[in-house]
């Protein structure tokens, strides 16, 4: 489903757009260079020569790594982030797997209906456009490493475990950090949760298990700092000197109480009903950002099978136990859009945004669905559980199990996401630029740079895109915070050619400065 513009196409269709697809492999290309030894790894090539600007977007670090291994063996630029990309699908549906079998003692087909629910969402589908969401995939694994490390009796074992959990999750911080951040605040809507589930009673006897496993929360803390270290050394400095998401700009991107199940128009099955119920394709409506519900046959299961684990909670057998486990995560996934709300004039984000560290920097709050997913699809599998059991008691209701399955499968199919590129026409375009010019040794993009009435933005992803292809620095660049005194978002203003020569005089590159016009291969010698 997700893969079938890069398999059916002799894999030519790369996740992502002329701009945020561009963007991501200029990225994972800064880390080629990293690997290879030839750039500093907060330092890619683009708002040259300003210091530390990988910080002011997604970093993107486990993916650089796994690009830059596939790079050694001989994939180009597009193919690494491809098979990367299918890697991560691969882990994210086996870690899923092992998760809610081993931890949540799931039959293999529900557990595997599960799976596919998480990495094959629609919501997912959707979200490719901003391919680091896809880090979601990596949750199973640091829930099943933290959860291995709880019930292992060798403490020795038990803290490697824990430490391994707590890098792995360090390490999504400085990857994506939104899915890393979405991720601790829904474990701790959880944890807040828990008394209510569980009583307090039980809350209490947990808080003296933490504190007969504190070797196990020493190793994951541990853990956790060595991925987290490089992270507040990069993001730090971009902290502290004032960037952040204003109030209003988050608010006016946040869902509303359809947007729970607002797939998109392009869904296969539900796009065009849904639109015509006032649910998709509204206008006014955060493009992309809102458009991430669930799926209405997941989300009805999900409704239907946390009233069951609801009815069964006061049951104290081992399989009820475990029942109020997802239960809790149920709870804790509906609860983060929850908060996201507008209740007749007031916003629980707001408290987020003003306590919660971190938060300032999240812009759009809907994209927690990703993370959310992870528990909802736990849910799910669960529901499905308990139609496999009522298949095998009642044979004549096998054919409705099936037909369920179905259905929740098929509505995942999205017949416009997610997005993609073609390897052929970009790399072709690359490869055409002509080769730097004599005395150039740093470029930026032309004043009405052709076709002039593509958006700034998108220009700017082809300088990245370039400079990380050929190693030559741009003083060009996109992302979510621009440079102090940088003023070059779009080449066809006519204030453009002066901001270049403004950046230039202030850093003290006026000479070795080209410009080029990427799309049509022509270099300028000198200031515009």
């Amino acid at each position: 489903m997700l893969f079938r513009r890069w398999l059916f196409t002799g894999f030519d269709g790369i996740f992502g757009d002329d701009a945020d697809g561009e963007i991501m492999l200029a990225l994972l290309a800064h880390w080629d260079w990293v690997f290879a030894g030839a750039a500093g790894w907060a330092d890619p090539s683009f708002f040259y020569p300003e210091r530390g600007t990988l910080g002011y977007t997604d970093s993107m670090f486990l993916y650089g790594l796994a690009h830059a291994a596939l790079r050694a063996m001989g994939f180009d630029i597009f193919s690494a982030f491809m098979v990367a990309m299918a890697a991560l699908a691969g882990i994210g549906f086996f870690g899923f797997l092992r998760l809610a079998r081993r931890h949540f003692g799931m039959a293999r087909p529900a557990a595997a209906m599960g799976a596919a629910l998480f990495v094959f969402a629609n919501m997912t589908a959707v979200g490719l456009i901003h391919a680091q969401i896809y880090c979601a995939m990596l949750l199973p694994l640091v829930c099943d490493l933290a959860l291995t490390a709880w019930g292992e009796r060798r403490p020795r074992r038990a803290i490697a475990f824990a430490a391994a959990a707590g890098l792995l999750h360090g390490l999504i911080f400085l990857t994506a950090f939104q899915t890393a951040w979405f991720f601790t605040f829904l474990l701790l809507l959880c944890a807040s949760l828990y008394p209510a589930v569980f009583g307090l009673a039980r809350g209490r006897e947990m808080l003296r298990d933490v504190m007969n496993k504190s070797g196990r929360l020493a190793g994951y803390a541990a853990g956790f700092a060595v991925g987290a270290v490089p992270f507040l050394l990069l993001y730090l400095p971009v902290l502290l000197s004032g960037r952040h998401r204003e109030l209003a700009e988050v608010l006016s991107n946040a869902p509303d109480a359809r947007d729970i199940i607002n797939v998109t128009t392009g869904n296969w099955m539900w796009g065009d009903l849904l639109r015509h119920a006032g649910i998709t394709g509204r206008l006014n409506r955060p493009a992309w950002e809102v458009d991430r519900g669930f799926t209405p046959a997941v989300f009805m299961m999900l409704l239907a099978t946390m009233a069951m684990l609801f009815a069964g909670r006061r049951r104290t057998d081992s399989p009820a136990a475990t029942d109020r486990w997802l239960l809790l995560l149920g709870l804790g996934a509906l609860l983060s859009w929850l908060v996201q709300l507008d209740y007749f004039g007031i916003r629980p984000w707001a408290a987020v945004w003003a306590l919660v560290p971190g938060a300032g920097a999240i812009r759009y709050t809907f994209r927690s669905q990703i993370v959310a997913n992870l528990f909802v699809s736990l849910v799910v599998a669960r529901g499905f559980a308990w139609l496999w059991v009522l298949a095998r008691e009642h044979r004549q209701k096998a054919a409705l199990v099936v037909v369920t399955a179905f259905v929740v499968l098929l509505e995942q199919v999205n017949i416009d996401w997610p997005a993609t590129i073609s390897r052929r026409a970009t790399k072709a375009w690359i490869d055409a630029v002509p080769a730097l010019p004599p005395g150039c040794r740093v470029f930026y993009l032309v004043p009405r740079a052709e076709p002039v009435d593509k958006e700034g933005w998108i220009h700017q992803a082809d300088a990245m895109l370039l400079s990380q292809a050929r190693g030559i620095p741009t003083v060009n660049g996109y992302s979510s915070w621009l440079p102090d005194h940088w003023a070059l978002e779009e080449p066809a203003k006519p204030g453009y050619a002066a901001a270049v020569r403004d950046w230039a005089q202030r850093n003290g590159i006026t000479d070795g400065l080209c410009g080029v016009e990427p799309r049509r291969g022509r270099w300028t010698v000198g200031l515009p």
